[in-house]
């Protein structure tokens, strides 16, 4: 299950600050606007920081959708499948466990 903290931060250097106290590499993103990444999962625990922009984040098993905005954290579980859309378009920092090639980062939710 994911945890939502919106207006959690305010710059992207609090953000990637956080990420590396917290053990994490941070890692860019942008998704124009349109966008939608399928239903997948990832190997490790991850956080997303939304920098610009919003991100609809669903939680593919359940259902559950969370509006993420400029400021907001999400923390996401290893292996959640989930999938994440955007209208406007988002910029956001991952911060991710492990350095790995992207092929090895996003698996298919299967």
């Amino acid at each position: 299950m994911t945890s939502v903290f919106p207006g959690h931060f305010h710059t992207k250097e609090q953000a990637i600050a956080e990420i590396m106290r917290d053990g994490y590499w941070p890692v860019s993103w942008i998704d124009k606007p349109g966008s939608e990444l399928g239903p997948h999962l990832h190997r490790g625990d991850e956080t997303l920081y939304v920098v610009d922009g919003s991100l609809d984040f669903c939680e593919t098993e359940t259902g559950e959708t969370h509006h993420l905005e400029a400021g907001d954290k999400l923390v996401l579980p290893a292996r959640l499948p989930h999938s994440a859309s955007t209208t406007e378009g988002a910029t956001y920092i991952m911060g991710i466990k492990t350095l790995v090639s992207f092929d090895e980062h996003i698996l298919p939710a299967t």
